[in-house]
């Protein structure tokens, strides 16, 4: 498989908030493979929190806001934390199941995988 050269970078709302250098790091380390990395604006919660609460409506208001902000189907979308990468990826589908963005949710959590992942399984770095 050959690396991409464009990904998606999902910062999450704790680094956005609390580590933006951790944000940073992840990012220069994305580009010092090769890869551009493209930081989509307007992005801010995975619906993790609200999820985990038992706010499913709350959650699913956080995260279909997220999903208009990864327009090209072919990029992975690379996620520095585990927890928000797998609420994207294994929770998206079921949190809209049912309803008009269920397509578009499972179509994007495909696509998401957490940076450590990415950089050893597809970057092959070690």
């Amino acid at each position: 498989m050959t690396a991409p050269s464009d990904v998606y970078f999902f910062a999450t709302c704790l680094v956005d908030l609390f580590l933006p250098d951790a944000g940073l790091d992840a990012i220069t380390l994305l580009e010092r493979e090769g890869v551009r990395v493209h930081v989509p604006q307007g992005q801010s919660c995975c619906g993790q929190p609200a999820y985990t609460s038992g706010q499913r409506e709350e959650a699913m208001t956080v995260a279909r806001a997220q999903l208009g902000l990864f327009p090209k189907a072919d990029w992975p979308i690379v996620v520095p934390s585990g927890s928000c990468a797998g609420m994207m990826k294994h929770h998206w589908p079921q949190l809209f199941a049912g309803t008009p963005d269920e397509a578009h949710a499972t179509a994007i959590a495909a696509r998401v995988v957490e940076l450590t992942d990415f950089l050893l399984n597809t970057l092959d770095l070690t």
